[in-house]
């Protein structure tokens, strides 16, 4: 959805909308944020994306050391 149409729906460009066309009108209307479920987290993880150390050091930090 381009961003102008965003702002005049009030709508965030991370927000989830619902999309219906009757005719020539196309209805957005919000969706309600709800929790994901296990398996959905689970199948939104991607390893080389969210794997991996955060911090990267050669030295032993905290309870490592």
């Amino acid at each position: 959805m381009p961003k102008t149409a965003l702002d005049i729906k009030r709508r965030r460009c991370d927000q989830k909308v619902r999309t219906i066309t009757r005719g020539e009108r196309i209805i957005t209307s919000s969706v309600k944020n709800v929790p994901l479920t296990l398996e959905q987290r689970l199948a939104a993880y991607d390893p080389q994306r969210h794997g991996g150390e955060q911090m990267t050091t050669t030295q032993t930090l905290g309870a490592e050391r």
